[in-house]
């Protein structure tokens, strides 16, 4: 949870507003760290990951020789690992009660909910890659973040993250027909674990937010793998 305005995820938030840095006055970082607090009220953030063998082919990667997971693009990233971990995030269902009912009395806090559930869904896994870094040895080291949805890997392929770590059960996510997640404010995506140091920043050509993306309109870009 943010505790000041200077905090990274109350910037973030703003971030993904649009707000350029110059115009985040006092109160609308106020208003920000307001809707932040009701956010944190009403999340129950859980994370799970879990490691696997994989084998990295053209067109995707195989976990485990189980199934696999498609994407040049991540196969790419994953070319020299050996391991990867696969890992998902939710914020919980009382988060999606929120910015229904949110929508209904005042749109524009919604949007700025919707904003603050964003920046901390992200957080929730930056946590949860913490976690992760612990169990790798000194020679190990993760890739970017991928998830499905972004470059060439289908929206579908959640539900065989969601099954590979039983998410559904555990902690209560699921993907529509429309290959949505639900809760909405959740992860799923894959890690690799390389031998060597990797680049870790997204590249805005291939993001499928591209079109959309705060960030891009204002020039710049979320950068938010390269930690």
């Amino acid at each position: 949870m943010p505790e000041n305005h200077n905090d990274p995820a109350i910037k973030e938030a703003a971030a993904l507003l649009g707000i350029p840095e110059d115009k985040m006055t006092p109160e609308i970082l106020s208003r920000i760290a307001e809707q932040y607090q009701r956010i944190n009220e009403a999340s129950a953030p859980k994370s799970i990951f879990a490691f696997f063998d994989i084998e990295v082919f053209g067109y995707g990667i195989f976990f485990d020789k189980t199934f696999p997971i498609r994407g040049r693009d991540l196969a790419d990233i994953c070319r020299e690992c050996k391991k990867a971990v696969l890992i998902a995030s939710t914020l919980g269902s009382g988060i999606d009660m929120l910015l229904r009912r949110s929508q209904a009395e005042d749109m524009s806090d919604a949007v700025i909910l919707d904003a603050c559930a964003s920046a901390e869904i992200e957080r929730v896994t930056d946590l949860a890659e913490s976690d992760i870094i612990k169990f790798l040895s000194p020679e190990e080291h993760l890739t970017m973040r991928f998830s499905p949805g972004y470059g060439d890997v289908p929206l579908e392929d959640s539900q065989k993250i969601i099954s590979a770590l039983s998410a559904d059960r555990r902690i209560g996510l699921k993907l529509t027909g429309t290959d949505m997640l639900v809760p909405m404010k959740s992860v799923t995506a894959v890690i690799g674990i390389s031998e060597r140091i990797t680049g870790r920043s997204k590249d805005c050509t291939s993001c499928s937010r591209r079109e959309s993306c705060a960030y891009k309109k204002r020039g710049g870009s979320c950068d938010i793998q390269n930690k």
